[in-house]
């Protein structure tokens, strides 16, 4: 009868959320309440040269930053991974008796053959090799024949079904389990990994599990689901179904101690979980980081996001590039169209009166009676930057953004400025493509935006209330609730100096008054 391990990835798998940040003391904990809660392989992180990690990070320069740090914490198979062509074997030592004894080898269908040939090289140094070849559904018959010729011949320990993008379906996990179970000697334990785009997870391992096996079989979890985008199977759920469908005994207050004292807070920044723009990303079968890079643009809908993620090429979507998801991105936002006569209408609108901008910043609340007291002495023209306020009049609306623009209501008797991304009538409409800043990364910022317009006019004096930067707490961000977006906080602190730069280079030749706090530079602070 087969036997079941599971393999925590948390320290591994879940890095991807928060770079691998956990601090050396989590790790510790982490590591430490696994085995109390008698989880069979805890894999501890990365082992990579591509990188210097910091001592805080669960990725590895070398095999012996993990045995030092692993000292008596672990009573268990103690495992971590490579990706191949991040770490010469070469340099890896002999297993020395005690410390990781497990090696997992990531790779990707192009590098088969090498990796194959990596995998021999670390089991002839005495570890126990785990062969992971992402995304297995790719793999043609004869791919996977070499894979299991190979695996049967070095005697690797485990050969792994990898749903790396989320996408198997039961009919695809059980042909690849019958594939290895025809053909993989008995004594190789086949593993599942697999992300949880379509929730399809534990419904998949379950299936595994209830097929009548001749080898062990290993599933992957993480605590809590930790992982990139929508996470993994969840450790406590499945820790949970095995003790009572397979009469296990693991311990689960301990995982769920781990939720608590590490992973809430950790949560909170940075979700991770089950949500339409990954599932569209599952149903394009793309990587999860296309998705997650339009997602934190917090400009489009899902309907827009699954247009572009459908753009992309065939031989692009496994592999993330960056630069070509943000070129596909601008090209979709570009509809240009002539504005000339648009952009003489509004300096025409806006002629000689003081303006002020109002951006969607908490401090429209916290310093309301300030900008109130601005308005009544000055009697400024007032834009609004994507919303509606609702107890600061705004004479006018500026739009960039589409997904703001479906939510905004009662603007028959506003002026609206929208660039020309967006499908508004009624409106004095501007090209998107003049405003933005390609290459820089928030170059759609919607407020500065509104400031290269306003330039372009030859407006040369503004004030600014509510442009106030990004904070970790996203509930001090905007003066409306119903404003904050779902982008994650780990990366506020770049965003901010991104934004900084180019307020800078607009404040060469326009003059911006802050009327609130902000955490953006700019030349009188």
């Amino acid at each position: 009868m087969q036997h079941i391990n599971i393999l925590d990835c948390t320290l591994r798998d879940g890095g991807y959320v928060n770079n691998w940040q956990f601090g050396v003391d989590n790790i510790k904990m982490i590591l430490r309440k696994l085995n109390e809660a008698g989880i069979n392989i805890i894999e501890c992180g990365f082992l990579s040269k591509k990188n210097y990690p910091t001592p805080q990070q669960s990725i590895y320069y070398d095999i012996s930053d993990i045995n030092n740090l692993l000292g008596n914490e672990s009573r268990n198979n103690v495992a971590c991974m490579i990706n191949y062509g991040e770490f010469n074997s070469k340099q890896l030592p002999k297993y020395i008796g005690y410390g990781v004894d497990t090696i997992r080898v990531a790779f990707h269908k192009k590098d088969m053959h090498e990796a194959i040939r990596l995998c021999s090289e670390i089991k002839r140094k005495g570890y126990k090799i785990f062969i992971q070849p992402m995304s297995t559904t790719l793999y043609s018959s004869n791919e996977l024949s070499f894979i299991i010729r190979n695996a049967n011949k070095m005697q690797a320990n485990a050969l792994y079904i990898v749903d790396s993008f989320g996408t198997m379906r039961e009919a695809d996990v059980l042909r690849l389990l019958k594939t290895y179970q025809n053909s993989l000697n008995k004594d190789i334990a086949i593993g599942f990994h697999s992300h949880n785009n379509l929730q399809l997870s534990f419904p998949n391992a379950q299936k595994i599990l209830q097929q009548q096996s001749k080898h062990n079989i290993i599933i992957d979890s993480s605590v809590f689901g930790m992982g990139r985008g929508a996470g993994n199977l969840c450790t406590e759920l499945l820790t949970m179904h095995l003790n009572e469908a397979y009469g296990c005994n693991y311990q689960i207050v301990p995982i769920l101690e781990i939720i608590d004292n590490c992973l809430n807070s950790i949560f909170i920044k940075t979700p991770w979980g089950y949500s339409v723009p990954y599932y569209v990303a599952s149903i394009n079968q793309c990587h999860p980081n296309y998705a997650t890079y339009l997602i934190n643009k917090q400009t489009l809908g899902v309907k827009e996001i699954n247009v572009i993620l459908s753009q992309i090429p065939q031989e692009n979507r496994k592999a993330y590039n960056p630069t070509l998801i943000e070129t596909l991105y601008q090209q979709y936002q570009e509809r240009n169209i002539d504005d000339a006569q648009t952009l003489q209408d509004i300096k025409q609108l806006i002629g000689e009166q003081p303006l002020l901008i109002l951006a969607p910043g908490k401090s429209l609340k916290t310093q309301f009676q300030e900008i109130s007291n601005f308005i009544n002495i000055n009697h400024p023209l007032t834009i609004a930057v994507n919303f509606n306020p609702n107890k600061l009049n705004a004479n006018i609306i500026f739009i960039s953004n589409l997904k703001r623009s479906n939510t905004l209501t009662n603007l028959q008797q506003k002026t609206v400025i929208a660039t020309s991304n967006l499908s508004l009538s009624n409106c004095l409409k501007v090209n998107y493509s003049t405003l933005t800043n390609p290459g820089q990364l928030e170059s759609d910022n919607a407020t500065l935006m509104l400031l290269k317009l306003l330039y372009n006019i030859g407006i040369k004096e503004v004030y600014i209330a509510g442009f106030d930067g990004f904070t970790a707490d996203i509930h001090n961000n905007y003066a409306d609730d119903n404003l904050i977006n779902t982008t994650s906080t780990e990366g506020f602190t770049q965003r901010n100096k991104n934004i900084s730069q180019q307020l800078q280079s607009i404040t060469q030749y326009l003059n911006v008054h802050f009327l609130t706090n902000t955490l953006y530079t700019n030349n009188e602070q």
